[in-house]
């Protein structure tokens, strides 16, 4: 019998499908993006103002337009890039946090297995003890997506890939 932990994480249930190893490089490459965004949109304000300081006319009102157009995309862009990485981030807690919870479901199903016939006659007449509650861990950040604080291995859990691809 399996024993339920916490978000509906069981001892048999499946890894969590993540790419674990790509998560940090690609959330980090797309807030080095957004930075290079945001550098192109000060270089073309720096050189507007350059180029049109003494400029006068139709033209100029064209450029202006045009370059304002470039600099309201820029930030969109940005923010929209900004926002993918930070919901990479989000994606990654979440994923991590359940396959703790799914390791731990499976440490405790462990250790509830090898008890002795004295702790299961406890545990009829007290109940079971609680499996630990992994909490997710903390969200990573803009200072290159590292991962930290993931919640610990349970022993008995055996993830598919091994606990070095997930915590890498």
């Amino acid at each position: 019998m399996t024993t339920p932990v916490y978000d509906g994480a069981f001892a048999d249930s499946n890894d969590i499908p993540f790419a674990w190893q790509e998560f940090e490089p690609a959330a980090a490459g797309l807030y080095q993006l957004a930075q290079d965004v945001s550098a192109a949109r000060s270089a073309l304000t720096t050189a507007q103002e350059t180029a049109a300081r003494d400029w006068t006319g139709p033209y100029k009102d064209q450029f202006d337009a045009k370059c304002e157009t470039f600099r309201a995309s820029c930030d969109n862009i940005k923010s929209a890039l900004e926002g993918l990485a930070d919901g990479l981030a989000g994606a990654w807690v979440a994923a991590r946090g359940q396959q703790g919870r799914i390791c731990a479901a499976r440490g405790f199903a462990k250790r509830e297995s090898e008890e002795n016939g004295l702790n299961k006659f406890g545990d009829s007449l007290f109940g079971d003890e609680e499996p630990n509650k992994p909490d997710n861990p903390p969200k990573p950040g803009p200072d290159g997506f590292k991962r930290s604080g993931a919640p610990p291995h349970e022993d008995g859990c055996d993830v598919g890939g091994g606990h070095d691809q997930i915590d890498a």
